[in-house]
């Protein structure tokens, strides 16, 4: 297979598996609101966001940070490490759910759902090893097979049961039989085994991954921090509300990343070979579409979003439309962010983003503890917004920057 017909094999399945993935959660937040009710929905999405946001203990320093790593950790070293991390993401999870009290069926969903998003913490370091050897293709069929797979089986069990709890349950079950018989190959034909790792890499790879994953981890608490406060403060209804009104704008913040992965190891040959003009120009371009088609999908999802995700759900969204718009918006902003974020992380970037981020974080608090208290969930939206435009800006003065300051370093020398 030549190069060229490889790109677009990658390029095709990445973004196949990568938008089914996107949508799943969508699917499943339907399955749940038409035949378990809104308020099991509102248990479902918040249970589903707090184990995404363990979920970034079990991937740690991430994908992104695996396959730009030049260091001397080997595949080994990162398969015992993400073994480590994913048995930590777990206890973590277990812990959290018992400190807060919460009744045993909201308990029991949280634990599972966080269950599931640890085999898919473990399924990012083989889908890294897929990517280096530039088969990224057979990342995406397997999120493909994955989430169709998750999806029939969901909706049967649920449809027959009308048991929330079996559901996820028997999707999680689901998703660990193809991680074993699909996505584990790449073990065995890459001769990969944690008998083979060094004990002295995992320490570096604990120190040097640290950043990051700090990193990655307020980016996700601070996408959610709305969720969080509308869960503290409203209603499980309100919780689903917000769950369903949030849902096109994450799916929008993916498009980034539709963008960016099979463009991602060319991006970072350029930076690495000192192409600085070059990897800025191609790094603006993949924004500057990603903005024109967000602008485009804003105002369809503004015009028809409301009546549509009222037709999907099955649930009255009279006067959040307004709401919904002022979401997408920001939702453009974030995702033209997830580029930069990633890129300035594959750049090894990393501690100024983290104050980046805390400083947002701080601030998204403050703004949606006030605006949920006056305007509940069109506060909420107004925060969202507020928040991604701040951040955009920022983010735009980052890169700039950094990449300005390596322009002038090649220069002097």
């Amino acid at each position: 297979m030549n190069e060229h017909s490889l790109d677009r094999k990658n390029i095709f399945w990445n973004t196949l598996g990568t938008g089914i993935n996107a949508f799943n959660s969508l699917f499943l937040m339907i399955i749940v609101t038409r035949i378990n009710g809104v308020d099991a929905a509102g248990i479902f999405t918040f249970a589903f966001s707090i184990s995404t946001l363990f979920n970034i203990i079990g991937v740690y320093s991430g994908r992104v940070y695996q396959v730009t790593d030049q260091s001397k950790l080997s595949d080994s070293d990162y398969l015992i490490c993400k073994i480590l991390t994913c048995v930590l993401m777990f206890v973590i999870s277990f812990l959290f759910v018992f400190v807060n009290h919460y009744d045993t069926y909201k308990l029991l969903i949280i634990i599972i759902l966080c269950l599931l998003r640890t085999f898919e913490a473990f399924s990012e370091v083989l889908y890294a090893y897929y990517q280096k050897k530039n088969q990224l293709y057979k990342v995406g069929f397997s999120l493909f097979i994955k989430n169709i797979f998750i999806l029939l089986v969901f909706f049967i069990v649920n449809l027959l049961s009308k048991n929330l709890f079996l559901s996820v349950t028997c999707i999680t079950i689901a998703y660990l039989i193809i991680m074993i018989f699909y996505d584990m190959k790449i073990l065995k034909i890459n001769k990969i085994s944690i008998k083979k790792f060094k004990k002295e890499h995992i320490l570096i790879f604990f120190k040097e991954g640290f950043p990051t994953f700090c990193l990655t981890f307020l980016t996700l608490l601070l996408i959610n921090i709305p969720r969080y406060i509308i869960d503290l403060k409203l209603t499980n209804e309100l919780n689903t509300i917000w769950g369903i009104i949030i849902m096109p704008a994450t799916i929008m913040i993916l498009l980034g990343q539709f963008f960016l992965h099979p463009f991602l190891m060319n991006l970072f040959q350029l930076y690495h070979h000192k192409k600085y003009k070059e990897f800025k120009k191609k790094v603006y371009q993949i924004c500057f579409v990603l903005f024109i088609i967000g602008i485009s999908l804003s105002i369809i999802g503004g015009v028809i979003g409301i009546p549509v995700l009222e037709f999907i759900y099955g649930i009255s969204l009279k006067g959040y439309q307004t709401s919904l718009f002022i979401i997408l918006i920001g939702a453009i902003l974030y995702g033209i962010v997830s580029v930069l974020y990633n890129l300035l992380v594959a750049i090894r970037c990393v501690f100024s983003q983290i104050i980046v981020y805390l400083f947002l974080s701080v601030f998204s608090v403050a703004l949606n503890f006030v605006l949920i208290d006056k305007m509940q969930i069109v506060g909420a939206s107004f925060s969202y917004f507020f928040v991604m435009f701040v951040a955009l800006i920022v983010y735009l003065i980052l890169f700039h920057s950094y990449i300005k300051r390596k322009e002038n370093e090649c220069v002097k020398s």
